[in-house]
């Protein structure tokens, strides 16, 4: 089996374009309602700071995103502009693999990258990677550490670990 499970998400486009409308129309009103008075010199704190910062983050929400590589060797995960290098999880370190219907709110706290500590403070992590919606790849690791990655390609991803289970079976007879 040579081909491999791949994705590529995004938040959505409508959620980008109001993000940046938002801040836009926040940074307008913050510059208008400043009593602008051109006999003083701009500080750079007060007036450019602000302007700065709303562009990063304006630029973050159009740079984000998901990348997901399922193959016989195991899973990887990029999130970006956090992650430079895809996380790597072989199929020897995975004691299950389930593609679900989850509650991201209830769950993971909301959309993004996250890592969590259970209460019981016993060095089991819950790692998050999503960027929308409600289906992931739940992973369990020999570790005791669960990973979570949000898909839009569920019922695709589901298939394709179904067949390399049955091929991975195979070889093992």
């Amino acid at each position: 089996m040579e081909k491999e499970f791949y994705e590529k998400q995004r938040f959505p486009l409508w959620m980008r374009i109001l993000i940046t409308v938002g801040i836009t129309a926040i940074l307008g009103l913050m510059l208008y309602e400043k009593d602008v008075d051109f006999t003083k010199q701009a500080t750079f704190f007060g007036d450019y700071v602000p302007v700065i910062v709303l562009g990063f983050v304006i630029a973050l929400f159009w740079i984000f995103n998901l990348q997901t590589i399922v193959n016989k060797d195991g899973v990887y995960v990029k999130f970006v502009p956090f992650q430079r290098k895809f996380k790597a999880f072989a199929w020897e370190d995975i004691v299950s693999s389930e593609v679900k219907k989850y509650n991201p709110l209830l769950e993971t706290g909301g959309w993004g990258f996250k890592v969590q500590l259970n209460i019981s403070f016993n060095k089991k992590l819950t790692t998050a990677y999503n960027i929308s919606g409600n289906k992931c790849l739940f992973l369990h690791l020999n570790s005791g550490k669960k990973i979570l990655i949000g898909t839009q390609k569920a019922q695709e991803l589901d298939e394709y670990l179904k067949d390399i289970t049955s091929v991975s079976k195979k070889r093992k007879l």
